[in-house]
């Protein structure tokens, strides 16, 4: 049996040598291609959204343009009052998935910052919607005790 097979592949074997072709290299070759075929085909599938919802992603900046990390973001559904939250990573950017065409409220807030508000946020079937958003430094109240009197020359 073993002779048998032997010799079946070594036939295959010369008659893809005869035109030029190699087996063991084209097998190989071919598994390769359908791994890397496989592995975009499941990328479209993670990227994807649903015929019934949408998506938001963004990047929160400072007055300067660097991105603020680790911003709380907070997403509420005007229609369901239902609300959402992430943060940002370091690179400044969230992202919500999955999300039910309708009007929501986007609130942005980071240590050092005022919160920002964006109101009436719309969000449309299968649409990936970004928004940039900038914060302002929170301003800081300093008290000096200091006096009016005048002293004589």
């Amino acid at each position: 049996m073993t002779v048998h097979i032997q010799a079946a592949l070594s036939y295959r074997e010369g008659h893809f040598a005869k035109r030029g072709l190699n087996l063991a290299s084209a097998v190989p070759g071919v598994r390769s291609l359908v791994l890397c075929l496989l592995f975009v085909v499941s990328l479209f599938d993670v990227c994807a959204q649903t015929a019934s919802t949408g998506a938001l992603t963004g990047t929160v900046t400072d007055p300067s343009g660097a991105v603020v990390p680790i911003a709380k973001i907070t997403l509420r559904n005007y229609g369901t009052d239902g609300t959402l939250t992430t943060i940002t990573g370091p690179d400044g950017l969230y992202r919500f998935s999955l999300l039910p065409a309708g009007e929501y409220e986007l609130t942005v807030q980071a240590v050092d910052f005022k919160a920002a508000v964006v109101s009436h946020l719309s969000i449309q079937i299968t649409e990936v919607r970004s928004v940039t958003t900038q914060l302002a430094v929170a301003g800081t109240r300093a008290s000096a005790p200091c006096s009016a009197a005048s002293t004589p020359i």
